[in-house]
């Protein structure tokens, strides 16, 4: 069975979503699975997933799918950042353009701030992607000022896709 050919009537015969935590629980007794269990198991990079008839479906497509009754046209998004976090609220369609804008600062970035590099000059250069292209918005000599520019072009080209830090994203998200 495809991805595409399993029916939301049959998903919701097999398991309950619970929109507000997030959690999937077994409500169908099958092999291997016991009843009231909570669903799926979360992979190597943070995603949970629940496999269905030897499927695999990542946690959080399965949600949108319970709830609105077809597949996400592109990728869903979790807004706070958090990738096993599948609660509704913190669910929203995005392009691949608008997830990236919404990823995690770079493991090997040395100044703490997303789109912020400490040039060779001295200075703090920010850098921010935009539909497939690296725009430039300037050098600070601070990072402070860095990352205010930072902030307001990301809101200027991403609007509410534009990347905070966990602590800026309140629970209700």
């Amino acid at each position: 069975m495809r991805k595409s050919e399993i029916s939301q009537t049959y998903l919701k015969s097999l398991m309950d979503y619970n929109p507000e935590t997030g959690d999937f629980i077994w409500t169908a007794i099958r092999k291997g699975v016991k009843k009231t269990k909570h669903a799926g198991t979360t992979n190597l990079v943070g995603y949970r997933q629940i496999e269905i008839d030897g499927v695999i479906y990542l946690a959080h497509r399965l949600a949108w799918f319970y709830i609105h009754g077809r597949w996400p046209a592109h990728q869903i998004d979790h807004i706070n950042g958090v990738r096993h976090d599948n609660r509704l609220c913190n669910l929203r369609e995005a392009t691949q353009s608008q997830n990236s804008a919404n990823s995690k600062i770079h493991i090997g970035n040395s100044t703490g701030v997303k789109g912020v590099i400490l040039h060779q000059c001295g200075k703090y250069m920010v850098l921010i992607g935009w539909q497939g292209q690296k725009i430039y918005r300037g050098l600070f000599s601070t990072l402070a000022e860095a990352e205010i520019e930072r902030k307001r072009a990301e809101d200027e080209l991403h609007g509410e896709f534009a990347w905070r830090r966990p602590s800026d994203v309140t629970d209700s998200a």
